[in-house]
């Protein structure tokens, strides 16, 4: 991404380190600052990281929110929503055991069941549904802050 800083780690990731350009002008004219952004919502108690990246060329950022999984799930069993996560771990191993029959890299539910959950959660309409309005608030009060 242009004005990052990143890092490439021996097992082939990357990772962003530091900013080098904080500032971006989108394509209607107005200014973003990614890290404003980024610290109004990691406040949120569903985020535990976040990555925000503005094209130049476009009129919107986005962003990349990593959950935090505890507080997901702590959310989902308010919700009623415990089958969910077992439903997905389980069609999770019914999928790659069909990719891999009879193959000792084969995941058991124990395994699958922490790697799928964040994902069928923020699958969930419910959970969707609030942290899409949790988010929208925080990006409500920062541009109400940003106005002042």
């Amino acid at each position: 991404m242009p004005g990052d800083i990143g890092m490439l780690h021996p097992d082939g990731c990357l990772s962003i380190i530091d900013r080098k350009k904080d500032l971006v002008k989108l394509q209607a004219g107005e200014y973003v600052s990614l890290s404003k952004v980024e610290v109004a919502l990691r406040t949120s108690v569903y985020v535990e990281n976040v990555c925000v990246y503005a094209d130049p060329t476009q009129s919107y950022a986005i962003c990349f929110v990593s959950p935090k999984r505890r507080q997901l799930r702590t959310l989902a069993n308010e919700l009623g929503l415990e089958g969910v996560i077992t439903a997905a771990a389980k069609a999770w191993c019914a999928e790659h055991e069909a990719k891999e029959p009879g193959s000792s890299n084969r995941p058991d539910l124990q395994d699958s069941r922490e790697a799928v959950e964040h994902l069928a959660l923020c699958r969930s309409e419910q959970v969707s549904f609030l942290l899409t309005r949790c988010l929208n608030a925080l990006a409500s009060i920062l541009i109400l802050t940003a106005v002042k």
